[in-house]
C-alpha cells in the first residue's frame, strides 16, 4: 500500500476600501477568493486588530490522506492480487497454491478406521492379507479410503516397515496390484459418484506388524485414475476423466484386528467386519413370520444375503438370477432378499414385500423388509455400500463374513471357496 500526500500552501491579501455613508466593499484574488462584507449601519464591527499581518502569513496545511492499493500479480498465475481482486483462475480439477495452478488433490478427513490382518498360509506364517479402510460419513454420503496389502504368494506384498512402490501393470487391473490403495467417492443407495484406484506413488510404511502391532504409514505422491471394477473384479480404465492424487496422507490405526474366526456359531457374534462371527438377529419376511439368522447355522454351506428395493431396476434383473444360482445348489446355498425401500423410497410394509416377491418370483419367506437396512448394517459392516443390490456372503457352519461387494475377491469365488 502506498501512501500519498497532498500539499497546498495559500497567501491572503486583504485591501481594506474607506468610504464615506452606508456601502460594500469586496476584493476578489487570482487564485483565492477572500470575501469581507463590512456593512455601513448602526452594528458595524471594526475590523480584528489582533489578526495577523496577511503579508507575513504562509502555512502549510495537510488537508486529506488517501490509501491507494497497488495490485500485484507478479509471477502469479491465480489467487489474491494484493487489493481484494483475482490474479486468475484455475482450471478444473486445480487449485491455486501461491499463485499457481497444481492439479487438486483429494481432501481425506476420517471419521472412522478399521484395521485387520488375515493369515493365509497358517497362524504362525507371517504371510497373510493387511486390511485398512478409514471413512469419512456425511449424512447418508460415505466417502472411504482403502489399502490393502497381498503378502501372500504369489503377490508377496510388504510384511513390515520400508518404502515400496504401488505401480503395478495396469492393464492386469485391481487383480494384479500388490498394494492396493481405492478411494471411494460419495456413494449412497444407487452407488458411489465415482471410484479411484492409485496406478502411481509411493507407501511409507513405519509400523506394520500383522496383528501384533499398531500401523502407522504414509501415502505420498499418489495418482489414482477413474475405474469401474465388476463382480468378477475385471477393471475398466474410464476415458476423458481427470485423474485425481494424494500429496502426502498419513494413515494409522492403533490397533489391528486378527481376522480369525471361531469355528462355531457365537450367539453374541465376535465382531461386525470380515472374518468375525456374525452375532444372531432377526429379520421379519413377507409372511409377517420373525427368522434369526442362526436358524440357518450348519444347515447351509454359504448363507447369502442381497439387500434390494423395489424401485431399483438392476435388482429387479439379478435377484431372480441369483435366486435361480441358489434352486441349482438348494443343498448348499441359502439366500434370503432385504428390501430397504418400496417403490417411493419410503418404508416398506409386509404388503410391499408380498408385492416384490412376487415381481422378481422369490419365495416370500426368503424375502424380508428392513428399512434402509437397519438390523443388517448394524450387525454387518458394508465395506462401502457401492449401490444395489448388495451381496453378502456368510459361512453358514459359523456364520463367519467371508465376503461382500467392495471386498477382495469375486461373489463367484466366494460361493465356490463355501462349496
Amino acid at each position: 500500500m502506498i501512501k500519498m500526500r497532498w500539499f497546498f500552501s495559500f497567501g491572503l491579501a486583504l485591501f481594506l476600501a474607506a468610504s464615506v455613508g452606508c456601502g460594500e466593499a469586496e476584493q476578489k484574488t487570482d487564485e483565492s477568493v477572500l470575501v469581507r462584507d463590512a456593512v455601513a449601519d448602526d452594528n458595524a464591527q471594526p475590523p480584528d486588530t489582533d489578526a495577523p499581518d496577511v503579508d507575513d502569513a504562509e502555512d502549510s496545511v495537510d488537508i486529506e490522506e488517501v490509501d491507494v492499493c497497488v495490485p500485484n500479480c507478479d509471477g502469479r498465475l491465480c489467487g489474491d492480487d494484493g487489493c481484494g481482486n483475482s490474479c486468475g483462475q484455475c482450471a478444473t480439477g486445480q487449485e491455486c497454491e501461491d499463485g499457481t495452478c497444481v492439479k487438486q488433490c483429494l481432501k481425506l478427513n476420517r471419521t472412522e478406521v478399521t484395521a485387520s490382518w488375515k493369515p493365509i498360509h497358517g497362524p504362525d506364517d507371517p504371510r497373510g492379507e493387511f486390511y485398512y479402510q478409514e471413512v469419512e460419513e456425511n449424512g447418508d454420503v460415505v466417502s472411504a479410503l482403502r489399502l490393502e496389502i497381498r503378502q501372500f504368494h504369489p503377490f508377496n506384498g510388504p510384511q513390515g516397515p520400508g518404502e515400496y512402490d504401488i505401480a503395478f501393470k495396469e492393464e492386469n487391473g485391481f487383480g494384479a496390484c500388490t498394494i492396493c490403495v481405492s478411494f471411494f467417492d460419495s456413494c449412497g443407495q444407487t452407488g458411489c459418484n465415482r471410484r479411484l484406484l492409485a496406478t502411481s506413488g509411493t507407501l511409507v510404511i513405519e509400523s506394520l506388524d500383522g496383528a501384533d502391532a499398531a500401523f502407522k504409514a504414509t501415502l505420498k505422491d499418489l495418482v489414482l485414475k477413474e475405474v469401474s471394477i465388476d463382480k468378477d473384479y475385471n477393471t475398466y480404465y474410464l476415458k476423458n476423466k481427470e485423474t485425481a492424487c494424494i500429496d502426502e496422507y498419513v494413515i494409522e490405526s492403533e490397533e489391528v484386528r486378527l481376522a480369525v474366526p471361531q469355528p462355531q456359531c457365537m450367539a453374541e457374534g465376535t465382531g461386525i467386519f470380515l472374518d468375525d462371527n456374525i452375532a444372531d438377529f432377526e429379520l421379519t419376511n413377507c409372511l409377517d413370520e420373525k427368522r434369526n439368522l442362526h436358524e440357518m447355522c450348519n444347515q447351509t454351506k454359504a448363507m447369502w444375503l442381497v439387500l434390494g428395493a423395489m424401485w431399483c431396476p438392476y435388482c429387479s434383473q439379478y435377484i431372480p438370477m441369483f435366486d435361480e444360482i441358489r434352486a441349482n445348489n438348494a443343498d448348499d446355498i441359502e439366500l434370503w432378499v432385504v428390501m430397504g425401500e418400496n417403490k417411493n423410497r419410503q418404508a416398506p410394509t409386509a404388503a410391499d414385500c408380498l408385492e416384490y416377491a412376487q415381481k422378481v418370483g422369490v419365495d416370500p419367506s426368503r424375502v424380508f423388509y428392513d428399512y434402509h437396512y437397519e438390523t443388517v448394517t448394524e450387525y454387518i459392516y458394508p465395506y462401502v455400500f457401492q449401490g444395489i443390490p448388495f451381496s453378502i456372503i456368510l459361512d453358514g457352519s459359523n456364520m463367519a463374513y467371508i465376503w461382500s461387494d467392495g471386498t477382495y475377491g469375486s461373489l463367484n469365488s466366494a460361493l465356490s471357496g463355501l462349496l
